[in-house]
């Protein structure tokens, strides 16, 4: 049974160590086309935060952690005790927006699939909707994929969209 200790934010040189494990394959890891939001803070201007991939396997940039961009999203990292080699890929959960299963985008880019964040929650508009992650459905199309790199698992795509860093934050994933 695979334990989970925590559910964050990647921080960017995990970014890169998560390409080396996969050769950069985009394939595998579905780096072009959307932005990766990141914790790390850009060096200069301390309320903005760095995102990568999109352009290039190994760009970066930096966005404002308040804003939200159709074109950022939310790709977890999970960390986690298993002993499966790096590259390993590991079902993790399914993802649950405002008490509602999140399909898996088949195509994640930021015009794609990709769902994007409610920014209100159903029974409560002056609260975030809630975004958790619970046992994996049966369906494979709920099913969140991760490739285990070190000792945490990287989800092999962006799940949620129009998500800015400080929303991230007030749900507890920073």
């Amino acid at each position: 049974m695979l334990q989970i200790t925590k559910t964050r934010l990647p921080f960017s040189r995990e970014w890169d160590l998560l390409g080396d494990a996969v050769n950069w394959n985009n394939d595998i890891m579905h780096w072009e086309g959307v932005w990766t939001l990141c914790q790390d803070k850009a060096p200069l201007f301390p309320s903005c935060r760095k995102m990568r991939g999109a352009a290039s396997r190994k760009a970066g940039s930096t966005y404002s952690a308040d804003r939200r961009y159709d074109n950022i999203g939310f790709r977890p990292v999970f960390e986690a005790k298993t002993d499966l080699p790096d590259g390993a890929i590991v079902t993790v959960g399914t993802l649950y927006l405002d008490g509602k299963p999140v399909k898996v985008p088949t195509n994640p880019v930021w015009n794609g699939d990709i769902p994007s964040y409610p920014v209100q929650h159903s029974n409560n508009p002056h609260q975030p909707a809630p975004m958790e992650f619970r046992d994996a459905l049966s369906n494979p199309a709920y099913q969140v994929q991760t490739i285990k790199v070190g000792s945490f698992l990287f989800a092999d795509r962006v799940l949620i969209r129009g998500i800015s860093f400080d929303d991230l934050h007030a749900l507890g994933f920073c």
